[in-house]
């Protein structure tokens, strides 16, 4: 009998120990998938912010990478306005002046003014908007959308000791299969809140975790933030655009008129037969036609470049080409007085037709906001590339802005619940943009309606500059004609 209980108390034994070692191997094989699976899950999650944090320079790199363009490109239309218009010999002067040469003469130089001061402006918006852009972009990378690495108490949470498995004398000894095979109501009701439990523990301890990817792109925090702190340079950004277009315009336009000036003029004065057809006429007089050719195609190359970087309806299509081709046919006709007595009269009307086209496409510029701004102007449609259903295309009158887009102001404001999934990216929490922007705008109440209203009056500034400037060329001629009058 004692060696039956010997035998017996043996076999319990060994199944005891049997039983401890088979629950301490599943043990170890659930801690270590657990670790396995939390440490995939974060690195998901590193990779997820870094992608974050590539998102910002992406964005970043569409205004500096165009900017960049823009600034090369302006450099050399202003150097090529200086070697033009300040490379010429003192000593090569003309000693007969035909009465239409002085006309000619001043527009191109209002002209290449207008020019050089646009263009010059255009290289400052670009330069600010180059440094705004850059000082928030490094901001956010390193204040803000930070890479969430997890530290020494969170790694060692998935580390389970052994103690642990030593505390569950249950699952010590569980048998296999027997709670499957006999289930009860709370043994199942322990089951699923055990594997609730251990669902929750298998999250990341980084935040909101991968569930985040489910949200549409422009819903994103920091596209969010980025997105409202575009308003700080994004007008800069545009007006750098429409400044190197008129800039551009009034250059081409400019060098048309010094062709005409110093090819077919001069040709002009040194045969004053030239103006009767013969059939010795492309022989005999080649620099006035070249000279003719080139202010033609000046002309028209100045009506392109200026149309292409707009979008205009019909009449203000039309209207725009009859400003910018009327005052080069009056000037035609000025040069070689064609049924032309008063010529001072005639150039007041060219310089008011050319002041004109200048004002327009200034016009078309000071529009109140970005959506306004893309009914006329392709580069405003292309500063914010994350702005959906903003505007529609209409087949045969351009851009009309929708109304449902005026709907989505709410869901770009900066909310709590922002704040927190970017406090969750591992970086400093932003109660607010104001908050974040301090730093830059110190007096400022709303940066964003300052830096709109900063580069609006620095355009409108000059574009009055401009004004005046013509207007005073204007009331000196009408001076001319009018002392002339009085003598006649």
């Amino acid at each position: 009998m004692a060696h039956m209980l010997s035998m017996a108390g043996a076999a319990s034994a060994m199944s005891g120990q049997n039983l401890w070692m088979y629950n301490r191997e599943n043990f170890m094989w659930d801690a270590t998938n657990k670790q396995t699976g939390v440490f995939q899950q974060q690195n998901l999650l590193i990779s997820q912010h870094s992608l974050f944090r590539e998102d910002i320079r992406d964005l970043n790199a569409l205004t500096t990478s165009k900017l960049g363009n823009y600034f090369i490109v302006t450099t050399l239309k202003l150097g090529f306005i200086v070697a033009i218009f300040w490379n010429f010999d003192r000593t090569d002067t003309i000693s007969e002046r035909p009465e239409g040469y002085g006309h000619i003469e001043t527009l191109f130089t209002l002209l290449f003014i207008t020019s050089f001061c646009f263009l010059l402006t255009s290289l400052w918006f670009a330069t600010n908007a180059l440094i705004i852009s850059n000082s928030y972009m490094t901001k956010l990378l390193v204040q803000t959308v930070r890479i969430p690495i997890a530290g020494r108490e969170q790694t060692e949470e998935l580390v389970p000791p052994a103690r642990e498995y030593e505390a569950q004398h249950r699952s010590a000894f569980r048998i296999p299969f027997l709670e499957q095979l006999r289930p009860s109501t709370n043994a199942r009701s322990e089951l699923s809140s055990a594997q609730a439990a251990q669902g929750s523990q298998a999250r990341p301890p980084l935040g909101p975790g991968l569930e985040i990817r489910a949200r549409a792109v422009s819903t994103l925090p920091h596209i969010k933030l980025y997105r409202q702190l575009m308003n700080h340079w994004i007008y800069f950004d545009f007006y750098c655009k429409a400044s190197m277009t008129l800039g551009t315009s009034t250059m081409l336009s400019a060098l048309g008129y010094y062709m005409l000036c110093y090819n077919a003029i001069v040709r002009l004065i040194k045969q004053p037969e030239t103006l009767v057809l013969s059939l010795d006429l492309l022989d005999d007089h080649a620099d006035m036609l070249s000279g003719l050719s080139a202010f033609i195609f000046m002309c028209m190359l100045t009506l392109w470049s200026a149309e292409g970087d707009l979008e205009l309806r019909c009449p203000l299509r039309f209207l725009l080409g009859v400003l910018m081709l009327a005052g080069p046919m009056l000037s035609a006709c000025l040069i070689f007085g064609v049924c032309i007595r008063e010529k001072h009269i005639v150039f007041m009307i060219i310089v008011g037709l050319h002041l004109g086209w200048i004002l327009m496409l200034c016009c078309l510029a000071l529009e109140e906001d970005l959506a306004s701004l893309a009914r006329h102007w392709p580069a405003a449609r292309y500063i914010d590339i994350l702005e959906c259903a903003e505007i529609e295309t209409k087949p045969s009158f351009g851009w009309t802005v929708m109304s449902a887009g005026q709907n989505k102001e709410s869901e770009d404001d900066w909310t709590h619940v922002d704040s927190l999934l970017l406090s969750s990216y591992g970086g400093q929490p932003v109660p607010s943009t104001e908050d974040f922007c301090s730093q830059f705008h110190p007096n400022a109440g709303s940066t964003e309606n300052d830096a709109k209203y900063s580069a609006r009056q620095r355009f409108r500034s000059l574009t009055i500059l401009v004004t005046v400037i013509w207007i005073l060329t204007m009331g000196a001629f009408a001076a001319k004609a009018i002392k002339q009058h009085i003598r006649t």
